[in-house]
């Protein structure tokens, strides 16, 4: 749907080039591509990893390039840079409000990270982003209410309830005026919430106003630089009324796919494709989607993580994983002791072939639990 305009389409034969050193994928990313218009991000990104070792990696194509903005995407987001913070049930992350303290030029970062969400957005790349339900509103630009507020600040969400009901003397009582403390890094800054709201005491008769006034800081206005350089950024792959056809919900369902319903096995199958060996009726590819059926989702989802990356579907189902998802023999001198191992890039699944649904499942089930064998390609 969102390349489905005529405008929205690159051209087809157009590329660009980065070239990212695994230990600083964000800052090679920023430093490479900032400068780069939207349209040009529209056409196909040809990737080269430089190793922790410092050496290019092998590879090329759309798989490389789905795992550099997968990856790429999963540092932006993180607590690593300091532009986003979780939420304190770590469902969500949302803008570090006190961002300007800890990085340079934030607002050129935000809009680069607006990109990135654009880019995976535009490609159908499922990226596993939870933003927290607040901050997904700010980039539809939906207003935020009361509600919203648990989101961020559960704590302050109960306080503004109870004094929203409060029977007592609200002023005497509780000695609350029109001012919000930030915690900045340690340093307390006092603000007003309205022109002069430290000299305006809470009564009973200007409660709501200040409860609005506080949610309303809280919920937009410490993030509204945050969020105006992202969707400047996202707006330039993809035109921001489009958006406004979803809902926060369907929002997130789109950048991360669904958690609510289970993978579909008999899809996945049905568009996988085999190598080095294997085919559709070979012993240990009988076994292997025997074991994936008889596991749970939660075991379903880490096995698609962990050769893709995402541990979701496709919004449209496996036929629009690209790469498809490949089960690959590979054949060790060793035997069949060696683990199974995952090439992310290729959505690749390497795998010995083991004779016996036992072993299959056991070597297997380590693999995705433990993280073991994980590879590039």
């Amino acid at each position: 749907l969102l390349r489905s305009r005529p405008e929205a389409l690159a051209d087809p034969m157009a590329w660009v080039g980065v070239r990212v050193r695994r230990a600083h994928l964000f800052e090679d990313a920023f430093g490479d591509l900032n400068a780069t218009p939207g349209h040009a991000l529209k056409g196909r990104l040809r990737v080269e990893f430089i190793s922790l070792q410092g050496y290019p990696e092998a590879g090329f194509g759309e798989g490389v390039a789905k795992e550099f903005l997968t990856s790429v995407c999963r540092e932006a987001f993180s607590e690593l840079y300091g532009l986003f913070l979780p939420t304190a049930d770590k469902s969500g992350v949302y803008p570090n409000p006190a961002v300007t303290r800890a990085v340079e030029d934030p607002a050129s970062k935000y809009r680069f990270v607006g990109k990135l969400l654009g880019k995976a957005l535009y490609e159908g790349i499922l990226v596993d982003i939870p933003l927290a339900r607040f901050f997904r509103n700010l980039l539809l630009a939906v207003p935020n209410t009361l509600s919203d507020l648990s989101s961020l600040d559960a704590e302050l969400h109960k306080n503004l309830l109870a004094l929203k009901h409060y029977s007592g003397n609200v002023q005497e009582d509780l000695g609350l005026n029109f001012t919000v403390v930030d915690d900045i890094y340690g340093e307390y800054m006092v603000r007003n919430l309205v022109h002069g709201g430290s000299e305006i005491p809470v009564t009973e008769a200007n409660r709501m106003q200040y409860i609005r006034a506080m949610s309303h800081y809280r919920l937009t206005l410490q993030f509204r630089d945050h969020v105006a350089a992202m969707r400047e950024g996202l707006g330039e792959l993809i035109p921001l009324q489009w958006l406004q056809m979803f809902d926060q919900q369907e929002f997130q369902t789109l950048i991360s796919g669904d958690d609510r319903r289970g993978i579909d096995v008999d899809d996945w199958e049905a568009h996988t494709v085999y190598g080095g060996g294997f085919r559709k009726g070979h012993r240990t590819v009988q076994l292997f989607w025997e074991v994936v059926r008889s596991w749970t989702a939660e075991q379903q989802r880490k096995l698609l993580c962990f050769t893709t990356s995402v541990n979701k579907a496709p919004l449209m189902g496996f036929k629009y994983l690209h790469p498809p998802f490949n089960l690959h023999m590979y054949v060790s001198p060793d035997g069949t002791d060696r683990l199974p191992t995952a090439a992310t890039c290729m959505c690749q699944l390497k795998l010995p072939p083991y004779t016996d649904r036992a072993t299959l499942e056991g070597k297997l089930a380590y693999a995705i639990e433990a993280d073991q064998g994980f590879e590039l390609s």
